[in-house]
């Protein structure tokens, strides 16, 4: 009798148990410690990669005719902000008659 499974599930499957009975077998080997620094690794390397491409963004999409682009220092690294003029100078000043 055939198999009703497509031959990529069966993979899938028979992969996903592999892994299963590895984690199993090594639980108590691997500490957790080491899992919550990896995942912190993993996580600032996440915040650097998108705030490098936030800073690119900001570059290219912010109209310097209306506004200044300013820098910032951060814990993940040096970061740009498109802040309006008038924000930063304030309003122009009226004209006295």
């Amino acid at each position: 009798m055939e198999s009703l499974m497509s031959p990529f599930a069966l993979l899938t499957m028979s992969v996903s148990q592999r892994i299963v009975r590895i984690i199993d077998e090594q639980r108590y080997s691997f500490p957790a410690y080491l899992a919550i620094i990896m995942g912190m690794g993993i996580g600032g390397l996440g915040c650097i990669a998108l705030n490098k491409a936030i800073n690119d963004r900001v570059l290219k999409t912010c109209n310097r005719n209306l506004n200044q682009i300013v820098y910032m220092k951060t814990a993940v690294g040096d970061s740009y902000g498109c802040i309006s003029k008038m924000v930063l100078n304030g309003p122009p000043a009226p004209i006295k008659p």
